[in-house]
C-alpha cells in the first residue's frame, strides 16, 4: 500500500558534497530530481530488493529565478537524504519541461570522477519510463508526470548511497506569454516519490521588466511581493515540511499603461458560462506624477483597556503615519474614551508644525474611561468633501460602545445618515473584545474595509501596512464596465478608491465570448480618466491554463455570501449556494466542513446542516469567535491561491484548520469516500468502467488525458469522471484501498467525538449570550467597564 507523503518521515543524518548539473531548456514546467534504489531490465524497473520504499527524501529545496526582459534563468539546489548504503544500483531521473529539446550542456563536479551521463528521454521514452517506475515501485504517483520529456541515469557511484547529496542544475527558458500576461512555472521536489515531505522549501523569482510592472500573483503558492521602483520586483514563497504536488506558477502584466488591464478566462466542459478574471495594478506612472492631495483623521481609541503596551504601539502607529503624509495632505487626530477629543477644530494642513503639535498631542494621550466609539465617529465625519480629494478615516478600536450611544445597530445608522464628507472608514479591530459585526457594517456603509489585530501582532505594524496601502489614492467614484458582455455574479460587486500597488482583481461569469472592451473609469485629480483592455474571451471550452479562475471565483463568492448572511440574517437561497459552490469547488468552510465527513448527503440535509452552524456562529457578534468568522470571511474574499493550500479556515479558537479528506488537483476535487478519492462532480448519466491499474486501458488513459493522468497523483484508488465515463481504477481485484479505509474511520471517529462536545459548547455560549442580552444595558459589557473604571494614574492637569 501506498503511504500519504504527509505522514511518511525519515530521519537519517550523513553528509556529502555535490554533484552539479547545467541544462539549457526553451520552455517552462516542472524539473525534480528522483533516486530508485533499483535498475531497469528489459523495459520494466526492478527494485532492489535491500532497499525497501522510497530511496530518498528532500531535506533542503532552494529555486532562486532571474527573469530580464523575456528570458529566465533557474537555479535549483536540494539537498537529498535517505540513499540506502544497500543498493547496488540507484537510477536518477529528472522530469523536464513538457516541449523540452535538445541538451546544449550537461556537466559533473569531477571532484567525484564521475564518469556517466544525464541521457535525454523525449515524451513517449520517458512516459514508458515513468510507468516502468509506478509499476515496479507500486508508487502510482509518478505517472503524474505524463506527458514531460526527463533527464536519466543509472550510473552513479554507489559509494554515495550512505551520504547526503546536494544537486544542483539550472536551465535557462522563454518566459511564456497568453492574452499579454507573462506566466513562470518553477520546479517543486517530487515528494511523491519520496519518503517524506520537504523540511524547507523556498523560491525567490527576481523580475525586471523594460515595462513598469503591473499586477503579478501566483494562483498556486500564497507569496509575498516586494516591489524596487516600477520595473523590479521580487516574489518570494517558504514553506516547512512541504508535501505539496503542484508547480509553482507566477503570473505578472508588463505594460506602459496606468492599471495594465488584462482579463483570464476558463470554461469547463460541459457548462454553458465561463468564469474570468480581470487583473490589473495602479504601480506608478513613469512620468513621476504629483500623488493626489487626501484627506485623513485618525481616530485613536484611548478607553482604559488600551492601557499599557496597546498605546504605545497606537501611538507609535499614529507617529508613523503623520510622517508619511504627502505634502498636500490635510490631516486630524481623535482621540475617544469617555470623552472625545480633537487634536483641530477641522482638517490641519500638513507642516512642520502641525506634525510637530500633533504628535505632542499624541504624547500626552492617556488610556482611561470608557468606549464612546458613536461619538468618535459623528466628530470624524463632519465637514463636507472636496471634489478630487479623497477623505479616509482610519479607525482604531479594542472594545465594544459602553459610552455614548451603545446600541451599534444605531451607531451604524448614524454614519449611513450623517457622513456629509463622505468620508470611507478603514477599520483596525484590536484584540478579541471589539464587535466584529459593528466594525465590519461600518466599512461596509462607507465603501472602506476592516481588519483585525491579533494579541500575537503588533499594532503598530499593522496600522503602517494599512497607511502604506491607502498613502496614494490614483482614482476616486471608480466604475466598472464590460461593453455588451453579458455578466453576472462579478465579485466585489463595486470597485473602491484604487490606491497606488493595490492589486485590482474582479471575478465574474459570462455566457458568450468574443472580442469585448472593458473599462475602468473615475476621477484622477479632479478630471475624467478611463482606462481599458480589449479581451477575447473563449466561448467553447479551451486549454486549461487558467483553470484557477474558476475556484478562485467560487471561494470569493461565498466569502460575500456569508458576509452577507452574518451581517443581515440569512437567506434560504444564499445557504444553498453556499453548500452548492462549497461542494462542487471543495472550498471549506467553518459552516460546510460536514461535506468532507457526509458522504452522499442530500442536498436539503446539507443545506439545514448548514443553516444550523451558521445561526449557532451568527449569535457571536463580539469576541474571539465572531472576530475569526470576520477574518475567514475576509480572506475567502481577498484569496488569490487555487488549491489545496489555501482551503483552510479559522476555527472559533483562532486555530487554522484544514481538511485531509478533501484534494484539488487541477480544475478537479476529489472526496475521499469509503476508501477511496472520488470526483467531486456527480457521475450523472455516465457509465462506470473499471479498469485494471496498469493495463492497456489504463495506459490509454495515462496518456491522453492529461485530467486523469494527474489525478493519480492522489494512488491508484481513484474514481473519476473522463468524459461519458466515470474510470474506476482497480488493483489486486481491489477498488478501495484499505490504508484509505483505515484513515477515514479515524478521522470519521474523531468528527464524531467532537460534534457532541462541539453542539454543548454551542449550548453554552448561546445561553450566556441569552442571559447578556437580558440585562439591563448598563449592565452589559460588564468586564470592560470594570477593565476601564479601574483607577488611573495621577495626570498632569495640561494633558487632561
Amino acid at each position: 500500500m501506498l503511504s500519504h507523503p504527509a505522514t511518511r518521515a525519515a530521519r537519517l543524518h550523513t553528509s556529502l558534497a555535490l554533484a552539479a548539473l547545467l541544462i539549457v531548456l526553451p520552455t517552462a514546467a516542472q524539473a525534480a530530481a528522483m533516486f530508485f534504489a533499483g535498475r531497469m531490465e528489459e523495459g520494466r524497473f526492478v527494485p532492489d530488493k535491500n532497499v525497501q520504499g522510497p530511496a530518498f527524501q528532500v531535506r533542503y529545496s532552494t529555486t532562486n529565478v532571474s527573469i530580464d526582459g523575456r528570458q529566465a534563468t533557474s537555479q535549483v539546489e536540494e539537498t537529498i537524504d535517505g540513499l540506502a548504503a544497500a543498493a547496488e544500483n540507484v537510477l536518477c531521473v529528472i522530469p523536464l519541461p513538457k516541449g523540452s529539446g535538445v541538451i546544449h550542456k550537461t556537466e559533473f563536479d569531477p571532484l567525484f570522477n564521475w564518469s556517466g551521463q544525464m541521457r535525454f528521454l523525449p515524451p513517449d521514452e520517458a512516459q514508458k519510463l515513468y510507468e516502468a517506475l509506478a509499476e515496479g515501485t507500486g508508487n502510482v504517483g509518478i505517472v503524474a508526470f505524463s506527458g514531460k520529456p526527463a533527464l536519466v541515469s543509472s550510473q552513479f557511484p554507489t559509494g554515495w548511497l550512505d551520504r547526503k547529496v546536494t544537486v544542483r542544475y539550472s536551465f535557462r527558458r522563454p518566459v511564456q506569454e497568453r492574452a499579454g500576461v507573462f506566466e513562470l512555472v518553477c520546479p517543486m521536489p517530487a515528494t511523491m516519490a519520496a519518503k517524506g515531505p520537504v523540511s524547507r522549501v523556498s523560491v525567490s523569482v527576481s523580475v525586471k521588466d523594460e515595462m513598469p510592472l503591473r499586477a503579478m500573483f501566483s494562483p498556486t503558492h500564497d507569496v509575498t511581493v516586494s516591489r524596487e521602483g516600477l520595473r523590479e520586483a521580487t516574489v518570494r514563497y517558504k514553506a516547512d515540511n512541504w508535501s505539496g504536488q503542484d508547480d509553482f506558477r507566477l503570473l505578472w502584466v508588463a505594460d506602459a499603461d496606468d492599471l495594465g488591464l488584462r482579463v483570464l478566462a476558463h470554461r469547463e466542459e460541459g457548462d454553458d458560462e465561463s468564469y474570468f478574471m480581470l487583473v490589473g495594478n495602479p504601480t506608478g506612472s513613469a512620468e513621476q506624477q504629483k500623488a493626489i492631495d487626501k484627506d485623513v483623521t485618525f481616530v485613536l481609541d484611548t478607553s482604559g483597556s488600551m492601557r499599557g503596551e496597546k498605546i504605545e504601539q497606537a501611538r507609535a502607529a499614529i507617529d508613523y503615519c503623520l510622517g508619511q503624509l504627502n505634502s498636500g495632505d490635510r490631516f486630524n487626530v481623535i482621540t475617544f474614551g469617555t470623552e472625545v477629543t480633537s487634536f483641530g477644530k477641522t482638517l490641519v494642513a500638513k507642516s512642520d508644525a502641525s506634525l510637530a503639535a500633533a504628535q505632542a498631542f499624541i504624547e500626552g494621550v492617556v488610556a482611561r474611561g470608557r468606549t464612546n466609539i458613536g461619538g468618535a465617529l459623528a466628530q470624524a465625519l463632519a465637514g463636507t468633501p472636496q471634489q478630487g480629494r479623497p477623505r479616509i478615516a482610519i479607525f482604531l478600536t479594542d472594545g465594544t460602545p459602553t459610552a455614548g450611544e451603545l446600541v451599534p445597530e444605531k451607531i451604524v445608522e448614524g454614519v449611513k445618515e450623517g457622513n456629509p464628507s463622505a468620508t470611507r472608514i478603514f477599520v483596525m479591530g484590536v484584540g478579541h473584545d471589539v464587535n466584529a459585526h459593528l466594525l465590519d457594517k461600518l466599512a461596509e456603509a462607507t465603501d472602506g474595509s476592516s481588519e483585525y489585530v491579533t494579541p500575537e501582532e503588533e499594532i503598530d505594524a499593522k496600522v503602517a501596512a494599512l497607511y502604506d496601502r491607502l498613502s496614494h489614492p490614483v482614482l476616486t467614484s471608480v466604475k466598472l464596465a464590460f461593453g455588451k458582455l453579458n455578466t453576472h455574479s462579478v465579485y466585489p460587486e463595486k470597485l473602491p478608491v484604487l490606491f497606488k500597488g493595490s492589486e485590482i482583481m474582479v471575478f465574474g461569469r459570462y455566457r458568450d465570448g468574443g472580442k469585448h472592451r472593458v473599462t475602468i473609469s473615475g476621477t484622477l485629480a479632479g478630471k475624467p480618466v478611463e482606462y481599458a483592455c480589449e479581451a477575447d474571451l473563449p466561448a467553447k471550452p479551451a486549454s486549461a491554463a487558467d483553470d484557477f479562475v474558476a475556484p478562485l471565483w467560487a471561494a470569493r463568492k461565498i466569502g460575500y455570501l456569508l458576509q452577507e448572511i452574518r451581517l443581515h440574517g440569512e437567506e434560504e437561497e444564499l445557504i444553498g449556494e453556499i453548500v452548492r459552490l462549497s461542494k462542487k469547488f471543495g472550498i471549506v468552510t467553518e459552516y460546510t466542513e460536514f461535506l468532507a465527513f457526509a458522504g452522499e448527503m442530500s442536498t436539503e440535509a446539507a443545506v439545514n446542516e448548514a443553516r444550523r452552524q451558521m445561526q449557532m456562529a451568527n449569535t457571536q457578534q463580539a469576541g474571539r469567535w465572531a472576530v475569526n468568522q470576520a477574518r475567514n470571511d475576509a480572506n475567502l474574499q481577498n484569496r488569490m491561491v487555487a488549491g489545496t493550500e489555501a482551503n483552510t479556515y479559522l476555527d472559533r479558537r483562532g486555530n487554522v484548520v484544514a481538511n485531509d479528506n478533501i484534494s484539488q488537483v487541477g480544475r478537479r476535487v476529489f472526496y475521499l469516500r469509503e476508501g477511496q478519492w472520488v470526483d467531486g462532480e456527480e457521475a450523472g448519466d455516465r457509465k462506470t468502467r473499471v479498469v485494471k491499474l496498469f493495463s492497456p486501458e489504463y495506459l490509454d488513459l495515462l496518456r491522453n488525458n492529461p485530467d486523469f493522468a494527474r489525478s493519480q497523483q492522489l494512488g491508484w484508488a481513484v474514481s473519476t469522471n473522463v468524459g461519458d465515463e466515470r474510470i474506476v481504477v482497480e488493483k489486486d481485484g481491489a477498488t478501495q484501498s484499505e490504508e484509505l479505509l483505515e484513515r477515514q474511520e479515524q478521522q470519521q471517529e474523531m468528527f464524531q467525538q467532537q460534534e457532541p462536545r462541539q453542539q454543548e459548547m454551542n449550548q453554552f455560549q448561546n445561553q450566556i449570550q441569552n442571559q447578556i442580552q437580558q440585562m439591563p444595558r448598563n449592565l452589559r459589557n460588564l468586564n470592560q467597564l470594570q477593565l476601564q473604571q479601574a483607577p488611573e494614574p495621577a495626570v498632569p492637569e495640561q494633558q487632561r
